[in-house]
């Protein structure tokens, strides 16, 4: 059984600076903003539906809105503290990236582990004299 209580919708008394029709359109705008996403569509057209020209176009807005807000960002960091944006590198690109890299050399490497070693050291793999079969 799930846990869920919705919430009810808000009620808006005489006093409030609202009318029912303001009400009524900006429950519209916030239930269109839920349902077609700018982030995803062009209007009410998902954008993969559009036609090639445009689909080019709104992607490339699109590309171009979020690379000034990450320069925004950069600036605003920048601006507070200089090193912030090589600490941000590095704990995102260069830490991620050596996980990587270590978790990859590992599972790559431990199944020829056992044959090089075999190949190096004859007297604990071949003949058990220095070390045992466990």
């Amino acid at each position: 059984m799930s846990d869920y209580v919705p919430r009810p919708m808000p009620t808006f008394e005489q006093g409030d600076t609202m009318a029912g029709a303001e009400v009524l359109e900006r429950r519209e705008e916030l239930l269109s903003d839920e349902l077609f996403p700018a982030d995803s569509y062009a209007g009410d057209v998902y954008w993969a539906d559009l036609p090639f020209n445009q689909r080019v176009s709104w992607v490339n807005k699109q590309s171009n809105d979020e690379a000034r807000r990450e320069l925004r960002v950069l600036a605003t960091e920048f601006k507070k503290d200089p090193a912030q944006p090589f600490l941000d590198y590095f704990t995102r690109y260069v830490i991620t990236g050596m996980g990587l890299f270590v978790e990859g050399y590992t599972l790559f490497s431990v199944g020829n582990i056992k044959n090089l070693l075999q190949a190096v050291w004859p007297q604990c793999w071949k003949t058990y004299q220095v070390c045992t079969e466990n």
